[in-house]
């Protein structure tokens, strides 16, 4: 039987004709970003925007932020947390190693979470599902967009039985994070930067 085999089943030599030149390393280099994926890790965040989120393990699913929720059901219910735009959010989301975290409009980077296979401190996402890591640290630039920014597990069936929400971004339509050159001089405010840039760090 092949589970007792235990001498060698197969080798696989290969030879080129000619001798071949190892590859050159890639070079390390950056792009140019749109303003709204600004690094936001050195940013100065408002205590007022900053928030727990808990995504609990046991039913009812519901999101709940700073120790308020509901769950998710045929009513709509009130939002988890008023967002002003043009400003910063710090959330610190517990749960996540159990429910894939969704957010909608906006994305948001890592600033803070353990070590994980795929996941990077500094990462841009606008869902994560580390499975070595139950709190991950997070930043949004909240920017241009106003009105509702739906917020759900993306498992179906936690979703389905109410584990989804939504934060009011309030304030003027099409306002931006004043200060996101200061974080990234190179930024750019349009649809495309005026001279794509690739500079060697």
């Amino acid at each position: 039987e092949l589970e007792s085999f235990t001498d060698t089943l197969l080798t696989i030599q290969t030879a080129s004709a000619t001798p071949v030149s190892p590859e050159p390393d890639i070079q390390p280099f950056k792009v140019r970003r749109p303003c709204y994926l600004a690094d936001l890790r050195n940013a100065f965040v408002e205590q007022s925007n900053r928030h727990f989120v808990n995504l609990p393990q046991l039913y009812p699913m519901k999101v709940s932020v700073d120790g308020h929720g509901w769950v998710w059901g045929h009513n709509m219910t009130p939002p988890l947390a008023q967002v002003p735009i043009g400003e910063l959010q710090e959330w610190h989301v517990f749960g996540v190693m159990y429910h894939p975290w969704h957010v909608h409009v906006n994305p948001y980077q890592i600033v803070s979470m353990r070590n994980d296979p795929w996941y990077r401190v500094g990462d841009f996402h606008d869902t994560i599902f580390p499975t070595q890591a139950g709190v991950a640290t997070l930043r949004m630039n909240v920017d241009k967009f106003a009105g509702k920014m739906i917020a759900h597990c993306h498992i179906l069936e936690h979703e389905d039985t109410g584990m989804m929400g939504w934060w009011n971004i309030t304030g003027k339509e099409n306002t931006s994070y004043p200060w996101a050159k200061s974080l990234d001089p190179t930024c750019y405010e349009g649809s495309f930067p005026d001279s794509f840039y690739w500079g060697m760090y």
